[in-house]
């Protein structure tokens, strides 16, 4: 189990990598912080959670909503300021004419004001809600829980039934496997 951890970065780059920076808050208000570069694939949730937050760079940036087919979220930079998350989306988006893609940066808006006076902008509920949700997934990431890889067969998904003889079997050539079995009602 991990500690309280608060996100800074989350990133998932075009190397197939996870990217995260976080700092993790010690029972003594003590602060260890973390960077790690991963190419385990993470689970579909992860990459859901990032893709929800095409429709708001195209909300921020006041770009026509047809366009966000055309964006490819890569990560969110946080901040933290009194307790209040302050966030910055990056996307890239595909050009007609040319070959690199348009890089865009949401300008940093936090998810309420930081101060009573002031006016300001702020994350809208549903972001804050899409951002939430990656970093629940960022934090699912760091505790392990990944893309499934098939051990078994290509094409090959779903629960696969292990049989009295495959136990057996198991058994027999391995005397220290402790094989735990779930019957189905």
């Amino acid at each position: 189990m991990i500690n309280e951890i608060r996100f800074n970065k989350i990133r998932y780059d075009n190397k197939g990598r996870v990217c995260l920076v976080y700092d993790e808050i010690l029972s003594d208000d003590k602060v260890n912080e973390y960077s790690i570069k991963c190419t385990d694939v993470p689970r579909d949730e992860f990459k859901q959670s990032l893709a929800a937050l095409k429709i708001h760079v195209v909300n921020i940036c006041e770009i026509p909503k047809k366009q966000a087919e055309r964006l490819e979220i890569r990560g969110v930079s946080l901040s933290w300021k009194h307790g209040i998350m302050g966030a910055v989306i990056t996307a890239l988006k595909t050009l007609e004419h040319s070959n690199a893609p348009l890089i865009l940066n949401t300008p940093h808006l936090p998810e309420t004001s930081y101060s009573e006076e002031g006016e300001m902008s702020c994350l809208s509920s549903k972001c804050l809600e899409n951002i939430r949700t990656l970093m629940e997934e960022a934090r699912r990431y760091l505790e392990g829980d990944r893309a499934q890889i098939n051990l078994f067969f290509p094409g090959v998904e779903g629960e696969v039934e292990t049989t009295e003889k495959d136990l057996e079997f198991i058994g027999k050539h391995n005397e220290k496997a402790k094989i735990t079995t779930h019957t189905k009602s």
